[in-house]
């Protein structure tokens, strides 16, 4: 017989697996808008008429990469969700509290952890050791870590980035 906490987490798993199927039907239908959009504005052109479509609201890449995070990063050993928070946001270097927010807004189990900043610290530090992540200084004096891409080929400077930094401000601010 299940508590009700586990009730809960069940609905909890259940809710957040349905939101990542309704997000990528949601993004499918996006791409479809779209290519019917541009298709539209092509023929409109070549019969002189104004082609009349409202604009498409694009999701926000933030949502994406929580729904996203959200499916797959409560599975992940601990290490591998350092990891992964490390590379979502690069270039941004997140402060071992961004990497708790990033990994609580994502559904990773740190409850499970008798000290989660105490494991975030080491984790990091392992990874700056192994020379997967570095250490950034920041403007205020604080040390913050970012992905070093080590034995991977880091992403092109010219890529469409989101703004890590003003998106790691509003969600959880500045902390400790």
């Amino acid at each position: 017989m299940l508590t009700d906490k586990e009730k809960y987490k069940v609905a909890l798993d259940e809710l957040r697996e349905r939101y990542v199927e309704v997000w990528d039907e949601r993004h499918q239908l996006t791409k479809e808008m779209i290519g019917l959009s541009k298709s539209i504005e092509g023929l409109s052109a070549l019969c002189g008429e104004d082609p009349e479509i409202p604009p498409i609201d694009s999701p926000d890449e933030f949502d994406l990469v929580r729904a996203m995070a959200a499916a797959w990063l409560k599975h992940m050993a601990f290490a591998d969700a350092c990891r992964t928070a490390l590379r979502i946001v690069y270039p941004t270097a997140l402060t071992p509290s961004d990497v708790r927010g990033m990994l609580t807004l994502a559904g990773y189990p740190l409850e499970r952890r008798t000290d989660p900043m105490v494991a975030i610290n080491v984790c990091l530090k392992r990874l700056v050791d192994s020379e997967e992540a570095e250490v950034v200084s920041l403007p205020n004096g604080r040390k913050a870590y970012r992905w070093a891409f080590k034995n991977e080929m880091p992403p092109l400077p010219n890529a469409s980035t989101v703004d890590w930094e003003k998106l790691i401000g509003q969600e959880w601010g500045e902390k400790d």
